[in-house]
């Protein structure tokens, strides 16, 4: 398993739902998906997403941000190949680059996503990470790749949160 693929699963064990497993994505799914938009994701987020799936977060992991006062946005959820190309222009403004693509939110309705290579030749290996603010949509560089955005969530002291 590669670097991304593991902190996609620690991400999972700590964070996600204890009773759901992470939804699996079809490889042939996210290949259409990056047809349809014209549109390459980095080798190391398909790699995850098709080997570990897509975690449901918990509120703990809201809590624990809190807690720890970090300098960091929650994960609600992470966008299905589906959910992508039908969310392709959400929020979208003129400070938009035509390059992102969301493949998360948080809770406040922002989206995280990567600034994906045009057409169909050589897939990156990696990709920064962005977030577009979604009264903006204004993006801003918020971890240099897939995997240094897992371990920053995963470097989190968890703190459950209790919904009673």
């Amino acid at each position: 398993m590669k670097p991304a693929a593991l902190a996609l699963q620690r991400f999972a064990d700590k964070w996600g739902d204890p009773d759901l497993l992470p939804e699996l994505v079809d490889s042939g799914d996210l290949a259409i998906t990056e047809h349809r938009m014209g549109r390459r994701f980095p080798e190391a987020y398909v790699h995850a997403v098709t080997l570990v799936g897509l975690p449901l977060p918990t509120l703990s992991l809201s809590n624990s941000l809190i807690e720890a006062d970090a300098d960091a946005s929650d994960i609600e959820a992470f966008f299905t190949p589906e959910e992508i190309t039908a969310g392709l222009n959400a929020h979208r403004t003129a400070a938009t680059p035509a390059a992102f693509v969301a493949f998360a939110s948080d809770s406040c309705g922002d989206r995280y996503g990567f600034l994906c290579t045009p057409g169909n030749g050589a897939r990156p290996a990696e990709g920064a990470v962005f977030q577009m603010d979604h009264e903006t949509g204004e993006v801003t560089d918020v971890a240099d790749s897939f995997l240094d955005w897992l371990l920053d969530y995963n470097q989190i002291a968890f703190v459950h949160f209790d919904e009673a």
